[in-house]
């Protein structure tokens, strides 16, 4: 028997029709796909391609390497703080492009994390408090209980649902360490 015959009579389905459309995506699928539209449009973003084009930009900027911030790399990244960590919708694009910009940066992951790209960008001079330096400067200042007065600013500042930030949890601290002076 030729090669090409044994070939016919072992394949399951010798002639497949290529011509049928895929199938619909599950529910489940379409439903994430909703979910996903609903957040993008509470964090102001219209086009997510082209935001991660400007996070490819600014990653190339600082000769960081781009393959993980494609759309489909920020989508998780996205959902991950704003639906699991509480950090705010409105402030993500921005967030976003400071993270991409950051040289320690290694994936669009580390927006979930707290730091500096969540601080508010402007604040008027008469509302704006003295800078980190100088809380950090009176913590130093008080020897071993600053462990302890961080460790109550963080439990304060989760029991109250504020993200715990560096800046946050230093200037609770400070707050608290007035409180105890005041006694």
């Amino acid at each position: 028997m030729p090669a090409a015959t044994v070939a016919a009579h072992l394949r399951p389905n010798p002639d497949p029709s290529t011509d049928t459309p895929p199938p619909p995506p599950p529910a489940r699928a379409r439903r994430h796909l909703d979910l996903a539209d609903g957040l993008l449009a509470a964090c102001g973003i219209d086009d997510l391609a082209a935001l991660a084009a400007r996070c490819a930009a600014a990653r190339q900027a600082q000769c960081l390497p781009v393959g993980r911030w494609s759309p489909s790399g920020l989508l998780p990244a996205i959902q991950l703080a704003v639906h699991h960590r509480g950090w705010p919708p409105h402030a993500v694009p921005a967030a976003l492009l400071a993270v991409a910009g950051d040289p320690a940066t290694r994936s669009p992951m580390r927006l979930a994390e707290a730091g500096p790209w969540w601080e508010p960008a402007t604040t008027t001079p008469s509302t704006n408090p003295p800078d980190l330096a100088a809380y950090e400067e009176r913590l130093d200042a008080v020897d071993g209980l600053r462990v302890t007065l961080q460790a109550r600013a963080r439990q304060a500042l989760s029991a109250e649902g504020v993200p715990l930030t560096r800046a946050s949890v230093v200037r609770r601290a400070c707050a608290l360490l007035d409180e105890r002076l005041d006694e």
